[in-house]
């Protein structure tokens, strides 16, 4: 009637046979068995292998993609490191050659170094007049 159908007296129950599965004893002999076939290249035939083969390959790509990229960030956090460095230098040289430069255009500075050099240049007593056309 539904999902659940009693048996029949006269129907035979149909059994699906199953592959003998070998039990391996876990042990030193499980290991050399291993190892065994680890070495001699057997192990790579197996078809469970096979089978996820393709999934190391995968695996084993990303993790070189990731020590890569480690790598690289740490050259990038170096490079970065350097030119902050660099950039701090050149500021306080431009302070320091535009504090210097200030300083030689003062007046006051200017006649000092007229004088020094013996020039018979003065500074003007009579303000300046503005020409305009």
């Amino acid at each position: 009637m539904g999902i659940f159908r009693s048996k029949k007296s006269g129907e035979a129950e149909v059994r699906k046979e199953r592959p003998a599965v070998r039990k391996r004893i876990v042990g030193s002999t499980d290991l050399k068995g291993f190892v065994s076939d680890l070495i001699a290249g057997s192990l790579l035939t197996r078809d469970a292998v096979q089978r996820q083969l393709p999934f190391f390959i995968f695996v084993v790509i990303l993790a070189l993609t990731y020590v890569n990229n480690s790598f690289l960030y740490e050259a990038e956090l170096k490079r970065n490191d350097k030119a902050k460095k660099e950039l701090l230098d050149v500021k306080y040289k431009s302070l320091t050659t535009s504090r210097q430069l200030m300083e030689m255009g003062r007046r006051s500075k200017v006649q000092e170094r007229l004088k020094a050099q013996g020039s018979k240049l003065e500074e003007t007593r009579t303000p300046v007049v503005v020409v305009r056309e």
